[in-house]
């Protein structure tokens, strides 16, 4: 049985989960994907469910621990960042197996740029590798009850206020880890494979585009899905469409939700 998915999106920008939505319907088309966003961010094409929220988008971590906290869903189901590309179907079993809750271990460790310390304030992890600072990551959480988002929420709301807009999350994470027995472990290798490592797929279920590498899953996307189609009315007669009236930034007339130059402008 495969799982259910669910993300986090706000703004007008719909480029990186519409990606993310419609890798996960070409690798997994019996999953259910349910986008969660404030009052008036768009539903992505092609998700299943949207609920919507009120929050602080300047904090903008916390924000997305509420909706997760806030989210209805009633399957085991993924939490996943928008950044990402779902490659291979998931099975329930192979990656919850007797647990509850999953967390994604980190795989890839370095000492923290002592830049990045200071621009947000963490100094005191100085010399500190990442693993130490925050060895589980909040790309993807595995949940099959609400319970475990309680707890890190809980948790979240202890920290400082500065913590709210970045870090905070992986931080109340942590803390989860220590609190709850029985968390399921996968690893940052698997599931939230970076790009910047490399192409070695073979045991990948997850592409992560984090930081500047955001820009290469366009290229990623068509590597893996563009032989793939899906059928939807807003991808109908696209052939009658003037696309010489199409601004770059617009979205991208075939209906992907994705804007015209990251889609078919790119084959101009």
């Amino acid at each position: 049985m495969t799982v259910d998915f669910a993300f986090f999106h706000v703004g007008e920008d719909l480029t990186l989960p519409t990606m993310l939505v419609d890798s996960i319907k070409k690798t997994n088309p019996f999953s259910r994907i349910i986008q969660l966003t404030d009052l008036i961010t768009p539903q992505i094409n092609f998700s299943d469910e949207i609920q919507r929220f009120v929050g602080n988008k300047e904090n903008i971590m916390y924000f997305r621990s509420e909706t997760y906290f806030k989210a209805n869903f009633k399957k085991p189901t993924l939490f996943l960042d928008t950044d990402m590309l779902v490659i291979q179907e998931i099975n329930e079993n192979k990656i919850f197996g007797d647990k509850n809750y999953v967390f994604c271990e980190r795989y890839y460790d370095g000492i923290i740029n002592p830049n990045y310390l200071k621009n947000h304030k963490l100094e005191k992890y100085t010399n500190q590798t990442w693993k130490q600072f925050c060895p589980y990551l909040g790309c993807l959480i595995g949940a099959k009850d609400k319970k475990i988002f309680k707890e890190i929420y809980n948790n979240y709301n202890k920290l400082d206020n500065e913590y709210k807009k970045w870090n905070g999350d992986q931080m109340a994470l942590n803390e989860t880890f220590k609190k709850i027995k029985g968390i399921g472990l996968v690893s940052e290798q698997h599931y939230a494979y970076p790009i910047s490592k490399g192409e070695q797929f073979d045991k990948v279920f997850i592409i992560h585009f984090k930081g500047n590498n955001k820009n290469k899953m366009k290229f990623y996307y068509d590597k893996f899905f563009n032989k793939i189609k899906l059928k939807d009315t807003n991808h109908e007669n696209i052939n009658t469409i003037n696309q010489e009236k199409i601004k770059r930034n617009d979205p991208c007339f075939c209906g992907s939700g994705i804007k015209y130059k990251y889609c078919h402008g790119t084959l101009k």
